[in-house]
């Protein structure tokens, strides 16, 4: 598969493209999202603003870009300047379960769990900053607000 396409002649993909109302794939529901916006915005019965979405990884907006071509072109160029969906990474490690997790969590939770996810202290939260219409101020809160999120990968 091109990174930036979809799979096309997937049973869930063509489904979504056939039913559109009852999607299966996460291209399908931002799809049917978006399709329901630009009606009610095209209607006048909505005072919705354009929308922002994260993704991890750059490819994706491309991939759902193609696939609102696949299902219609004016759906397409109406999420092109209405919809943002801007690369993100995080990064939190979890090594692996020791014993003596185990007998934490079991001592501390009162359960015994066999394979508990622990996770180290250290994070990173890093967002392109591509918003279509205003962003919180996510760096208060320890994000990492970058052009480019691909040199923290």
């Amino acid at each position: 598969m091109h990174p930036d396409r979809f799979l096309a002649d997937h049973e869930n993909v063509r489904h979504d493209l056939e039913h559109p109302s009852s999607p299966r794939t996460w291209l399908g529901y931002v799809a049917e999202a978006c399709s329901r916006r630009f009606a009610s915005l095209a209607t006048g019965r909505s005072r919705c603003s354009p929308a922002t979405t994260f993704s991890q990884w750059r490819h994706r907006g491309k991939a759902l870009l193609s696939f609102g071509e696949a299902r219609d072109a004016a759906l397409r160029k109406w999420m092109e300047t209405n919809y943002f969906l801007p690369n993100s990474m995080v990064d939190r490690n979890h090594p692996r379960t020791t014993e003596e997790n185990r007998a934490t969590i079991a001592q501390k939770f009162g359960v015994l769990d066999l394979a508990p996810v622990v996770s180290e202290p250290f994070r990173q939260w890093v967002l392109e900053d591509a918003f279509i219409a205003g962003r919180p101020a996510w760096e208060q809160v320890g994000a990492q607000m970058t052009t480019d999120v691909a040199p923290t990968r």
